[in-house]
């Protein structure tokens, strides 16, 4: 997203709705969280090998509605009480604001 917003601004990106749109047809699909604990590092250094768990849904660079779509699946196949997938809920979000507010462009 830092990129995207940087290259925008300086106009290496003129038009966001059309790289938007590239950028989703050249995605395969959604990549929920494993099925398995992931002991491989970087954690998502294998997630191109790994079988497309869905078609997209949202808007790809709508990074929120992205964390929140994977947290929400991983929460419900593991069974995480709501109270507790609430609270992850939160300081996810919380987390992605302050990567915003810290992010220089």
């Amino acid at each position: 997203m830092n990129h995207r917003a940087r290259y925008a601004r300086d106009g290496t990106i003129p038009d966001l709705a059309a790289f938007d749109k590239a950028v989703r047809e050249h995605t395969r699909g959604a990549y929920q969280a494993a099925t398995r604990q992931v002991s491989s590092r970087p954690v998502m250094g294998d997630i191109a090998e790994r079988p497309v768990s869905g078609p997209l849904s949202g808007d790809l660079a709508d990074g929120r509605h992205q964390l929140f779509a994977v947290l929400d699946a991983w929460a419900t196949a593991r069974k995480v009480p709501t109270e507790r997938a609430t609270q992850l809920r939160q300081l996810i979000d919380d987390r992605y604001v302050r990567a915003l507010w810290l992010t220089s462009y």
